[in-house]
Protein backbone atom coordinates (compact mmCIF):
# COMPACT_ATOMS: atom_id res chain seq x y z
CA UNK A 1 0.00 0.00 0.00
CA UNK A 2 1.21 3.37 -0.90
CA UNK A 3 2.45 5.43 2.05
CA UNK A 4 2.43 9.45 1.66
CA UNK A 5 5.08 11.25 3.69
CA UNK A 6 5.43 13.37 5.41
CA UNK A 7 2.25 14.46 7.42
CA UNK A 8 1.37 16.49 9.97
CA UNK A 9 -1.29 16.73 12.81
CA UNK A 10 -3.09 19.64 11.03
CA UNK A 11 -6.18 19.70 10.01
CA UNK A 12 -7.91 20.81 7.11
CA UNK A 13 -11.30 21.96 7.57
CA UNK A 14 -13.96 21.55 4.30
CA UNK A 15 -16.25 24.16 4.01
CA UNK A 16 -19.99 22.69 4.71
CA UNK A 17 -21.39 23.27 1.30
CA UNK A 18 -18.09 21.41 -0.17
CA UNK A 19 -18.55 19.15 -3.03
CA UNK A 20 -15.46 17.09 -4.00
CA UNK A 21 -15.87 15.48 -7.69
CA UNK A 22 -13.04 12.98 -9.19
CA UNK A 23 -13.46 10.46 -11.66
CA UNK A 24 -10.90 7.24 -12.31
CA UNK A 25 -10.66 4.78 -14.92
CA UNK A 26 -10.38 1.27 -13.87
CA UNK A 27 -7.02 0.83 -12.75
CA UNK A 28 -7.62 3.94 -9.86
CA UNK A 29 -6.44 6.87 -12.50
CA UNK A 30 -7.47 10.28 -12.32
CA UNK A 31 -8.96 11.01 -15.52
CA UNK A 32 -10.95 14.09 -14.15
CA UNK A 33 -11.26 16.64 -10.91
CA UNK A 34 -13.61 18.82 -9.89
CA UNK A 35 -12.09 22.75 -9.02
CA UNK A 36 -12.84 22.07 -5.61
CA UNK A 37 -10.80 18.76 -5.32
CA UNK A 38 -7.83 20.66 -6.36
CA UNK A 39 -8.47 23.40 -3.71
CA UNK A 40 -8.72 20.73 -0.57
CA UNK A 41 -5.94 18.56 -1.84
CA UNK A 42 -3.24 20.85 -2.67
CA UNK A 43 -2.27 19.32 -5.87
CA UNK A 44 -2.23 21.26 -9.26
CA UNK A 45 -4.22 19.95 -12.00
CA UNK A 46 -1.19 18.51 -13.66
CA UNK A 47 -0.29 16.99 -10.72
CA UNK A 48 -3.86 14.43 -10.43
CA UNK A 49 -4.31 13.99 -14.29
CA UNK A 50 -3.00 11.02 -15.05
CA UNK A 51 -1.89 9.48 -11.24
CA UNK A 52 -3.53 6.69 -9.28
CA UNK A 53 -5.94 8.25 -7.04
CA UNK A 54 -3.66 6.85 -4.05
CA UNK A 55 -2.31 10.10 -3.94
CA UNK A 56 -4.30 11.69 -1.82
CA UNK A 57 -4.09 8.46 0.49
CA UNK A 58 -3.66 9.32 4.60
CA UNK A 59 -1.56 6.64 5.61
CA UNK A 60 -3.99 6.24 9.29
CA UNK A 61 -6.06 5.22 7.08
CA UNK A 62 -6.81 1.29 7.84
CA UNK A 63 -6.60 -0.75 4.88
CA UNK A 64 -9.73 -2.94 5.52
CA UNK A 65 -11.63 0.41 4.32
CA UNK A 66 -10.09 0.14 1.32
CA UNK A 67 -10.65 -3.37 0.80
CA UNK A 68 -14.43 -3.21 1.59
CA UNK A 69 -14.62 -0.43 -0.66
CA UNK A 70 -13.11 -2.44 -3.64
CA UNK A 71 -15.45 -5.34 -2.88
CA UNK A 72 -18.34 -3.35 -3.01
CA UNK A 73 -17.42 -1.67 -6.28
CA UNK A 74 -16.49 -5.49 -7.50
CA UNK A 75 -19.82 -6.33 -7.16
CA UNK A 76 -21.40 -3.12 -9.27
CA UNK A 77 -22.68 -2.03 -5.75
CA UNK A 78 -21.92 2.04 -4.67
CA UNK A 79 -19.68 2.59 -1.37
CA UNK A 80 -20.24 5.56 1.35
CA UNK A 81 -17.84 5.65 3.42
CA UNK A 82 -15.54 8.26 6.08
CA UNK A 83 -12.42 8.84 4.25
CA UNK A 84 -8.89 10.47 5.87
CA UNK A 85 -6.71 12.23 3.06
CA UNK A 86 -3.91 13.69 2.98
CA UNK A 87 -3.28 16.76 1.33
CA UNK A 88 -0.01 17.86 -0.27
CA UNK A 89 1.50 19.48 2.49
CA UNK A 90 1.12 17.25 5.05
CA UNK A 91 -2.48 18.08 6.54
CA UNK A 92 -5.53 15.80 6.73
CA UNK A 93 -9.17 16.43 5.70
CA UNK A 94 -12.04 14.10 6.45
CA UNK A 95 -14.59 13.58 3.36
CA UNK A 96 -17.72 11.08 3.43
CA UNK A 97 -17.13 9.50 0.05
CA UNK A 98 -19.61 8.31 -2.23
CA UNK A 99 -18.12 6.13 -4.76
CA UNK A 100 -20.53 4.59 -7.77
CA UNK A 101 -19.19 2.57 -10.79
CA UNK A 102 -19.43 4.08 -13.98
CA UNK A 103 -21.10 1.19 -16.71
CA UNK A 104 -21.06 1.48 -20.72
CA UNK A 105 -23.57 -1.06 -22.08
CA UNK A 106 -23.18 -3.17 -18.74
CA UNK A 107 -19.03 -3.09 -18.58
CA UNK A 108 -17.85 -0.65 -15.89
CA UNK A 109 -15.29 1.74 -17.46
CA UNK A 110 -14.48 3.40 -14.57
CA UNK A 111 -16.03 5.39 -11.23
CA UNK A 112 -16.62 8.56 -10.09
CA UNK A 113 -16.49 9.64 -6.49
CA UNK A 114 -18.13 12.40 -5.05
CA UNK A 115 -16.93 13.89 -1.34
CA UNK A 116 -18.70 16.17 1.05
CA UNK A 117 -18.50 17.61 4.16
CA UNK A 118 -18.65 15.45 7.17
CA UNK A 119 -20.07 15.86 10.83
CA UNK A 120 -18.22 16.16 13.96
CA UNK A 121 -19.73 12.96 15.25
CA UNK A 122 -18.91 11.60 12.01
CA UNK A 123 -15.56 12.32 12.30
CA UNK A 124 -15.07 10.87 15.76
CA UNK A 125 -16.69 8.08 15.08
CA UNK A 126 -14.60 7.35 12.31
CA UNK A 127 -11.48 8.01 13.77
CA UNK A 128 -12.08 5.89 16.68
CA UNK A 129 -12.97 2.86 14.39
CA UNK A 130 -10.11 3.33 12.39
CA UNK A 131 -7.40 3.33 15.01
CA UNK A 132 -8.77 0.28 16.63
CA UNK A 133 -8.57 -1.17 13.18
CA UNK A 134 -5.16 0.30 12.75
CA UNK A 135 -3.88 -1.21 16.47
CA UNK A 136 -5.33 -4.69 15.60
CA UNK A 137 -8.34 -3.86 18.66
CA UNK A 138 -11.36 -4.59 16.37
CA UNK A 139 -11.70 -8.65 16.86
CA UNK A 140 -15.22 -9.50 15.77
CA UNK A 141 -16.12 -6.67 13.44
CA UNK A 142 -15.66 -5.71 9.86
CA UNK A 143 -16.88 -3.60 7.43
CA UNK A 144 -19.71 -5.22 4.94
CA UNK A 145 -20.31 -2.23 2.56
CA UNK A 146 -19.18 0.87 4.50
CA UNK A 147 -21.48 -1.02 7.53
CA UNK A 148 -19.78 -1.85 10.72
CA UNK A 149 -21.02 -5.26 11.30
CA UNK A 150 -20.28 -8.08 13.82
CA UNK A 151 -18.64 -11.22 12.58
CA UNK A 152 -20.18 -14.70 12.89
CA UNK A 153 -23.03 -15.50 14.95
CA UNK A 154 -22.16 -11.85 17.19
CA UNK A 155 -25.07 -10.21 16.61
CA UNK A 156 -27.84 -12.53 14.52
CA UNK A 157 -30.37 -9.57 14.77
CA UNK A 158 -28.37 -7.34 12.43
CA UNK A 159 -27.91 -10.65 10.24
CA UNK A 160 -31.64 -10.73 9.71
CA UNK A 161 -31.66 -7.23 8.74
CA UNK A 162 -29.54 -7.15 5.84
CA UNK A 163 -31.68 -9.69 4.49
CA UNK A 164 -33.47 -7.87 2.05
CA UNK A 165 -36.70 -6.64 3.42
CA UNK A 166 -38.72 -8.48 0.09
CA UNK A 167 -37.49 -11.73 1.22
CA UNK A 168 -38.47 -10.76 5.10
CA UNK A 169 -41.66 -10.41 3.71
CA UNK A 170 -42.60 -13.07 1.60
CA UNK A 171 -40.91 -15.11 4.45
CA UNK A 172 -43.07 -13.97 6.88
CA UNK A 173 -46.29 -13.85 5.47
CA UNK A 174 -45.48 -17.35 3.97
CA UNK A 175 -45.08 -19.06 7.02
CA UNK A 176 -47.54 -17.47 8.19
CA UNK A 177 -49.94 -18.78 5.49
CA UNK A 178 -48.64 -22.15 6.35
CA UNK A 179 -48.86 -22.28 9.64
CA UNK A 180 -52.80 -21.23 9.62
CA UNK A 181 -53.19 -24.16 7.02
CA UNK A 182 -51.70 -26.85 9.18
CA UNK A 183 -53.34 -25.12 12.59
CA UNK A 184 -56.65 -25.10 10.54
CA UNK A 185 -56.24 -29.21 9.56
CA UNK A 186 -55.15 -29.86 12.65
CA UNK A 187 -58.40 -28.02 14.28
CA UNK A 188 -60.34 -30.04 11.47
CA UNK A 189 -59.37 -33.35 12.46
CA UNK A 190 -60.04 -32.51 16.33
CA UNK A 191 -63.43 -31.31 15.54
CA UNK A 192 -63.91 -34.32 13.29
CA UNK A 193 -63.43 -36.55 16.63
CA UNK A 194 -65.99 -35.03 18.90
CA UNK A 195 -68.77 -37.10 18.95
CA UNK A 196 -71.02 -35.22 19.01
CA UNK A 197 -70.05 -32.17 16.24
CA UNK A 198 -72.15 -31.73 13.01
CA UNK A 199 -70.33 -33.23 10.12
CA UNK A 200 -69.83 -29.68 8.18
CA UNK A 201 -68.16 -28.32 11.40
CA UNK A 202 -64.56 -30.09 9.81
CA UNK A 203 -64.94 -28.81 6.50
CA UNK A 204 -65.80 -25.08 7.80
CA UNK A 205 -63.08 -25.33 9.93
CA UNK A 206 -60.99 -26.17 7.23
CA UNK A 207 -61.97 -23.94 3.94
CA UNK A 208 -61.51 -21.17 6.95
CA UNK A 209 -58.25 -21.96 7.59
CA UNK A 210 -57.51 -22.56 4.05
CA UNK A 211 -58.92 -19.50 3.44
CA UNK A 212 -56.81 -17.37 6.31
CA UNK A 213 -53.65 -18.94 4.75
CA UNK A 214 -54.01 -18.49 1.12
CA UNK A 215 -55.15 -14.62 2.54
CA UNK A 216 -51.41 -14.60 3.46
CA UNK A 217 -49.63 -15.91 1.07
CA UNK A 218 -51.65 -13.88 -1.89
CA UNK A 219 -51.51 -10.75 0.61
CA UNK A 220 -46.87 -11.35 0.39
CA UNK A 221 -47.44 -11.56 -3.56
CA UNK A 222 -49.42 -8.33 -3.81
CA UNK A 223 -46.79 -6.56 -1.81
CA UNK A 224 -43.95 -8.47 -3.90
CA UNK A 225 -45.95 -7.67 -7.02
CA UNK A 226 -47.03 -3.53 -6.27
CA UNK A 227 -44.05 -2.83 -4.08
CA UNK A 228 -41.12 -4.57 -3.55
CA UNK A 229 -40.38 -5.57 -7.41
CA UNK A 230 -41.07 -1.58 -8.20
CA UNK A 231 -38.67 -0.70 -5.38
CA UNK A 232 -36.24 -3.20 -6.69
CA UNK A 233 -36.27 -1.98 -9.81
CA UNK A 234 -36.05 1.28 -8.84
CA UNK A 235 -33.12 0.62 -6.61
CA UNK A 236 -31.41 -0.68 -10.05
CA UNK A 237 -32.44 2.28 -12.22
CA UNK A 238 -30.80 4.17 -9.35
CA UNK A 239 -27.78 2.84 -9.28
CA UNK A 240 -27.42 2.68 -13.41
CA UNK A 241 -27.87 6.90 -12.94
CA UNK A 242 -25.34 7.24 -10.17
CA UNK A 243 -22.99 5.87 -13.02
CA UNK A 244 -23.09 8.12 -15.34
CA UNK A 245 -25.88 6.56 -17.96
CA UNK A 246 -28.84 7.63 -19.42
CA UNK A 247 -32.04 5.74 -18.29
CA UNK A 248 -35.78 6.15 -19.75
CA UNK A 249 -38.02 4.10 -18.49
CA UNK A 250 -41.89 2.97 -19.30
CA UNK A 251 -44.03 4.55 -16.37
CA UNK A 252 -47.54 2.83 -16.21
CA UNK A 253 -50.43 4.65 -14.72
CA UNK A 254 -50.80 1.75 -12.21
CA UNK A 255 -47.52 1.66 -11.00
CA UNK A 256 -47.74 2.08 -7.38
CA UNK A 257 -44.13 4.07 -7.08
CA UNK A 258 -44.92 6.15 -10.55
CA UNK A 259 -43.86 9.07 -8.82
CA UNK A 260 -40.21 8.07 -7.52
CA UNK A 261 -40.69 6.16 -10.61
CA UNK A 262 -40.52 9.92 -12.67
CA UNK A 263 -38.34 11.74 -10.34
CA UNK A 264 -35.68 8.78 -11.47
CA UNK A 265 -36.47 9.40 -15.07
CA UNK A 266 -35.85 13.66 -14.55
CA UNK A 267 -32.58 12.65 -12.63
CA UNK A 268 -31.25 10.26 -14.90
CA UNK A 269 -32.09 13.19 -17.62
CA UNK A 270 -29.78 15.83 -15.42
CA UNK A 271 -27.16 13.44 -14.27
CA UNK A 272 -26.37 12.38 -17.88
CA UNK A 273 -25.98 16.09 -18.97
CA UNK A 274 -23.58 16.79 -16.29
CA UNK A 275 -21.62 13.84 -17.06
CA UNK A 276 -21.45 14.81 -20.86
CA UNK A 277 -20.12 18.22 -19.28
CA UNK A 278 -17.12 16.34 -17.31
CA UNK A 279 -16.73 13.86 -20.47
CA UNK A 280 -15.86 17.16 -22.42
CA UNK A 281 -13.53 18.24 -19.63
CA UNK A 282 -11.53 15.31 -19.74
CA UNK A 283 -11.30 15.50 -23.28
CA UNK A 284 -10.11 18.85 -23.56
CA UNK A 285 -7.15 18.23 -20.80
CA UNK A 286 -6.33 15.07 -22.33
CA UNK A 287 -5.60 17.13 -25.90
CA UNK A 288 -4.16 20.50 -23.87
CA UNK A 289 -1.51 18.29 -22.11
Amino acid sequence: MRINLPIIAKEYLLQPNAALVSRTDTKGRITYVNPSFIEVSGFTAEELIGKAHNIVRHPEMPAEAFADMWETLGLGLPWTGMVKNRRKNGEFYWVQANVTPIRNDGTTVGYMSVRSTPSRAQVAAAESLYQSMREGKSAGLRLHRSELVRSGWREPVAWLRRIPVRRRSLAATSMAGALSLVLGLMGAWEVASLPAAPSWLPWAVALFSTTVGLSFIGMGLFFDLTVFRPLDKAKDVARIIAGGQLVKFEIRPQDEMRELLQALNQMSANLFALVGDIDASVVGVMAGS
